[in-house]
Formats: C-alpha cells, structure tokens, sequence
C-alpha cells in the first residue's frame, strides 16, 4: 500500500503510512536494539520517509536522511559489509546530495556525492553485470554536477554532465528502451547545453540541448511515461524557452497521473500557464500547490517550493 498511495499522489498518506511502519520498527529495535533485519528496515524506511518530504519539507528530510545514516552506522560490521547494506548507505548519501544544494548548502553535499560515488566504484567489480550500480553510479554524478553548478563551477559542472550522458549511453547500448536511462541521459545533454550557452559556446550548447530535448520529448510522448518523464519535458521546454503549448500539456499529464497531488508538477502546471499567458489558471494553480505544502517544522524556514510559488504569484498580473 505504500508505493500505491505515493504513485495515486496521495504522498501524505504514503508518509503516514511509512511513519505508522517506522513505529513499528522502533518497537522491534527496542527490544533487540541491534537486530541486522530491524535496523536494515528502519534504515530503508527512513530513506523512503525523506524521500517523499524532499520537495515539500527538505530541511526536515535532512535530518531523516541523517538519522537513517546514523541507523546505518548502528548495523552489525557484518549486515554493513554486505553488497545490499553498502547500496543502500550509498543511495542515501546520494539523496542527502541531491537535497543540500537546494537549500543553500552545496558544499557540503559533495562529500557524500564522493561517498556515493566511492560505494558504487567498490561495488561494480563485484557484480559487473548488474546494471544497477552502473546507474547508480551516474546517478551521483548527475547530482555532483548539480552540486557543481550551484557552486558556480560552471564548467566542471557542464564536463561532469556529458560524463553522466557517456555512461548512460554505455548503459542503452545494451538496452536501448529504458526510459528512464534515457530520459537520464537527456536531462544531462540539456543541463550540459544550457552550460555551455553560459559560457559562450553558443554552437555546441544549442546542439546539446536540441538532443536532450529530443530525448526527454520521447519518452514523455510515450503513452506509459512517468509523472517524472513528463515533468522534466515540461520544464525543458519552459526553461529553453520551447512550445508552451506542448509545456502545458506534459505539465498537465504530469498532475493528472498523480491525481494533482503533487506540489511541484502543480507548480510546474502554473509556469506552463504563466507562460501561455492563462494568468487566472496560473494563479489558481500555484495556490493549489501551496496548499499541498505541509507547514515547516519549528524553526525551519521556508522551503525553496513555497518561496518560488509566492514569487509566481507576485509575478502575475
């Protein structure tokens, strides 16, 4: 029921649902404070928790992901040393990654990017055939490029991007219908482009983001894209300044497959009609947005989202 509630855009319900499990793992955990099985659980469900608070509450999910370090640090030298405990602390660092640069602390995510990344390199020789490290691998470096441009590395950023697109078409080179390796694999051509317009090199940063754009429309017009796949099309679009028409209809698509229940495909539904001037709709549906918004914890200050979708509002006329 928990995948099935976030999938349904209910992502409340799935976090009630994930904090109602995670009690029951701490009930374990107090009886047998270092049980591999509880421990690994509770570390895998707090993942699961900040994920789903990243966008909406990100200084919060901060402090989930660390617990679920903590937690991690808590397992036996045994239960850690396995290839499945090793993926998964790597997977959270990759998440703690991803969120810091978007509240103002880029600096400290490429630490645990460089973790995530050193996790992942120790673990391809042991199974070089599951792809899934290989992904995983990439997935770091997208968000260490990220890191990077929010610091204003900018071409270290652009070079760590076309790194991420050559291993993911190492990637679809075996298969090459995976949406979402391509769909990867084009956000990183797009944001590698956009760099590269930045730093003059107008040629090469136009043809860079004509063949991310290729790519993320393709798998966004596939009649079994991802609320994601349809996301990231509207957004290059709006970014690149591309058809608005086409950006309103991936960012609608994107609300209605999670039941508008999700705060930044709502958002990204009111710049697509910012853009093609329905300022009414756009107002009406940055206020849906921000009503999806939980409030911030005691002493958090507003996330990003909520600050975006205020400015939004002010913008319109």
């Amino acid at each position: 029921g928990l995948h099935g509630a976030s999938g349904a855009g209910d992502a409340a319900g799935a976090l009630r649902a994930y904090q109602r499990t995670l009690e029951l793992q701490r009930a374990a955990l107090k009886l047998v404070p270092a049980h591999p099985r509880a421990l690994r659980g509770y570390v895998i469900l707090q993942m699961k928790a900040g994920n789903l608070r990243a966008e909406t509450e990100p200084y919060a999910a901060r402090r989930v992901y660390e617990e679920a370090l903590r937690a991690w640090d808590r397992m036996p030298q045994a239960a850690r040393d396995s290839i499945g405990a090793r993926r998964i602390r790597g997977l959270i660092s990759v998440r703690l990654g991803r969120l810091l640069p978007e509240i103002g602390a880029a600096s400290d995510a490429l630490p645990f990017l460089d973790q995530a990344r050193a996790i992942f390199g120790s673990l391809i020789p042991l199974d070089p055939n599951d792809a899934r490290l290989r992904y995983d691998l990439a997935t770091a470096d997208f968000y260490r490029a990220e890191a990077l441009r929010s610091l204003g590395r900018k071409v270290d950023a652009r070079d760590s991007y076309l790194a991420v697109a050559k291993a993911l078409d190492a990637l679809l080179a075996q298969v090459p219908d995976n949406a979402v390796w391509l769909s990867h694999r084009s956000q990183s051509l797009l944001d590698a482009g956009r760099l590269a317009a930045e730093l003059g090199e107008r040629a090469r940063g136009e043809d860079l983001i004509r063949r991310g754009l290729e790519g993320v429309l393709q798998v966004a017009g596939n009649a079994a894209a991802s609320p994601n796949d349809l996301y990231r099309a509207a957004t290059g679009l709006l970014v690149t300044g591309g058809d608005a028409a086409r950006a309103l209809e991936f960012a609608q698509a994107a609300v209605n497959k999670t039941n508008a229940g999700n705060a930044l495909y709502v958002f990204t539904l009111a710049r697509a009609q910012q853009r093609a001037g329905q300022w009414e709709a756009a107002r009406q549906s940055a206020r849906q947005a921000l009503a999806l918004l939980p409030a911030p914890e005691a002493g958090d200050p507003a996330p990003p989202l909520r600050r975006s979708l205020e400015n939004l509002l002010q913008q319109l006329p």
